[in-house]
């Protein structure tokens, strides 16, 4: 990780040294975590790579109610099933065998076998 140097945090600490006297006269309780905000300057101030970095940012902006939704159907298709097939794009291919049925609720022995092809 690049290091950012003590006259720069110092310098920082000092531009929001009014706000942060406010926010405690007013008894503000804030967290800011900076690593959040994903640009490609502290991508590299932080030694990060800024694709996978922005890759994974990207990967938790979900519709968590649309998901939600899509994780009910799967459940309520495998409600029945005793073989489950998966696959995707890049090869892999995976195959579940079911015992005793799935519920979403209970546990179920799961069997998986899965090969990658690329």
């Amino acid at each position: 990780m690049t290091e950012v140097s003590a006259e720069r945090w110092m310098a920082i600490s000092r531009a929001d040294k009014p706000l942060y006297e406010k926010f405690l006269k007013r008894k503000v309780r804030i967290a800011q975590i900076s690593l959040g905000l994903v640009t490609p300057q502290r991508a590299k101030t932080y030694g990060f790579d800024y694709q996978i970095w922005k890759k994974n940012e990207d990967a938790i902006d979900v519709e968590y109610e649309e998901m939600q939704k899509l994780g009910r159907k799967v459940a309520d298709a495998l409600e029945k099933a005793q073989e489950v097939k998966v696959t995707s794009p890049d090869g892999m291919r995976a195959r579940a065998h079911i015992k005793n049925g799935y519920t979403a609720t209970t546990n179920c022995q799961v069997k998986i076998s899965y090969t990658c092809l690329s």
